[in-house]
C-alpha cells in the first residue's frame, strides 16, 4: 500500500468527521453537508489508490472488487 493513498484515506476521513461536528456544533444540518460529501470522494479517492498500488491490481476495476480471482491456467 503506498504512503499517498493512506494519507489520502485518512484525510477523506478527517474530513468527514470535521464535517459531522461542524454539522453538530452549528445545528444546521447544511453547514456540514459539504464536508461529508467532500471527505466521502476523497476517502474513494485514497483506497482507489491504495488499491491501485496493489501488484495484482486491476486499474480498470472497481474498490468492491477485492475478490481474490481464480488461477490462470
Amino acid at each position: 500500500m503506498s504512503v499517498l493513498g493512506k494519507s489520502i484515506t485518512a484525510l477523506g476521513a478527517f474530513e468527514i468527521m470535521a464535517g459531522t461536528v461542524t454539522s453538530m456544533l452549528t445545528g444546521d444540518a447544511g453547514a456540514g453537508l459539504a464536508g461529508v460529501f467532500v471527505g466521502s470522494a476523497t476517502l474513494a479517492g485514497g483506497l482507489a489508490l491504495e488499491r491501485a498500488d496493489e501488484p495484482d491490481a486491476d486499474a480498470a476495476a472497481p474498490v468492491e472488487s477485492a475478490a481474490p480471482h481464480p488461477a490462470q491456467p
